[in-house]
């Protein structure tokens, strides 16, 4: 699907991401296999210094790609080609927007690690908006405002939000080990006359806390500079907002005005990439692997280099009478809060074709075995209405039910209801948790909630 030059950016981007900080803890410290890293603080500015090499391949890579792209569409806009020609390079505008993706993914992989793979602060991040066009990004000022953080102390990481697909809080996402306690914060960056401004009137109010200085300021400016000004506070409460209740577990959520709480309970989860890995091996000497995970999780393994043979799959299910979609791990790439399949433990050869279609996993759930099981551990269901389902999800665009034949669908423990959200089915696809342990953490919290 890809050709020879972009496959070989990935693995150097996914190998500074993965292996490089290790790697030169290794030479450089003499650490052997099995043994505890000693020097805590060189092992992290070694991975941080492959995390900042990555970032910065990711940023070319995605300056270039979207160069192409507007290119190829001024083209297909402006020219009078044949209806064969014109779809060619539809086809070709596709690919360059599955590499973007790809590359974002990427960056997602930095951004995970950072965030200690907690999907809790992570989806606080995302607002559900637009991605950022990289070029109109002022990245020349992003860039050398990262040197700078990161060439005073290399224990702390600053990445560009822009980058990533989910990150839609602030310009550049810092991590800060230099305490010990790894912190998160986040900076915004503004240039400009205007901007520049705007923030000496508010270092200034900060520092005197004078309502009269800051009414003689602001009323000398015209609209279009309280609009800014305005617009500036509000980024700045919600970013600060967002990063306390990152760092302390509590404040409000933005994506339904709700307070919340983070509980600091630690549930072990239980996962099947054992099976998956040992299907990657099988399907290198017979083509194919299919497994059936908790007596409800159908997956499939395919080689695609030989025989493709994927279509097996939903044979499968169609067999069995399953109602529901087929996933396929690669979906992730498009899926903006969805575990990135790059920090998974698969070979970086596996990875590779994975993302070129040369192997190719797909699960599906068996819901109706799935939600028996829930109804095993005192859970009690139901699906909800198609006019409940709609009213639902019409009252929050960032978060919606998960919907199968246009209802959602509700939990009740002891009175505690809750609704089944796709962010379940995200880990259970994605992170590979096994359906019986994400029944485990849905009582678990459902157990919480009543207590």
């Amino acid at each position: 699907m890809f050709d020879n030059v972009f496959i070989k950016e990935v693995k150097t981007i996914l190998y500074m991401i993965t292996s490089y900080g290790i790697d030169r803890t290794k030479t450089e410290k003499k650490f052997s296999k099995g043994e505890v890293i000693k020097d805590f603080d060189h092992f992290i500015i070694q991975v941080h210094i492959g995390f900042m090499m990555a970032q910065k391949n990711i940023l070319f890579n995605l300056q270039r790609l979207s160069k192409d792209k507007k290119n190829l569409k001024k083209i297909i806009k402006a020219s009078n080609m044949d209806i064969d020609n014109r779809n060619k390079l539809k086809e070709k505008v596709k690919i360059l927007e599955l590499k973007e993706s790809i590359m974002k993914k990427l960056a997602d992989s930095i951004a995970w690690q950072l965030l200690d793979h907690d999907y809790t602060s992570i989806r606080r991040l995302y607002h559900d908006q637009n991605q950022m066009d990289i070029e109109n990004s002022n990245i020349s000022h992003d860039i050398a405002t990262i040197d700078a953080i990161f060439n005073e102390d290399k224990r702390r990481f600053p990445l560009i939000t822009d980058i990533t697909s989910f990150i839609q809080t602030g310009d550049v996402l810092l991590k800060d080990t230099s305490k010990g306690n790894g912190s998160i914060s986040i900076i915004e960056l503004k240039e400009g006359k205007v901007n520049e401004k705007i923030e000496e009137i508010i270092t200034n109010y900060k520092e005197n806390l004078c309502d009269y200085y800051l009414h003689n300021e602001l009323k000398t400016k015209d609209e279009k500079f309280f609009k800014q000004f305005s617009r500036y506070i509000k980024q700045q409460q919600t970013m600060i907002s967002v990063i306390n209740t990152i760092n302390t577990g509590e404040g409000i959520d933005h994506s339904t005005g709700l307070n919340v709480k983070i509980s600091e309970d630690i549930f072990e989860v239980n996962s099947y990439e054992k099976d998956i890995l040992d299907m990657m091996e099988e399907v290198n000497k017979k083509n194919s692997s299919i497994r059936v995970i908790d007596d409800c999780l159908l997956i499939g393994v395919y080689n695609n280099t030989k025989i493709n043979i994927q279509a097996a799959f939903k044979v499968w299910v169609d067999a069995l009478k399953i109602d529901f979609p087929i996933i396929n791990i690669i979906n992730s790439i498009n899926t903006p809060l969805a575990y990135p399949m790059f920090i998974l433990p698969f070979s970086l050869e596996d990875k590779i074709k994975l993302i070129d279609g040369k192997k190719t996993v797909l699960m599906c759930l068996d819901i109706n075995k799935w939600l028996d099981k829930i109804s095993e551990k005192d859970i009690s269901y139901r699906y909800l209405t198609t006019k409940e389902t709609g009213r639902i999800n019409s009252v929050n665009k960032n978060i919606k039910a998960f919907v199968l034949n246009d209802k959602a669908i509700e939990f009740d423990y002891k009175g505690t209801k809750t609704l089944l959200y796709d962010g379940l089915f995200g880990r259970m696809f994605y992170e590979l948790i096994r359906p019986l342990s994400i029944i485990d953490f849905l009582r678990h919290n459902l157990l919480h909630f009543y207590e």
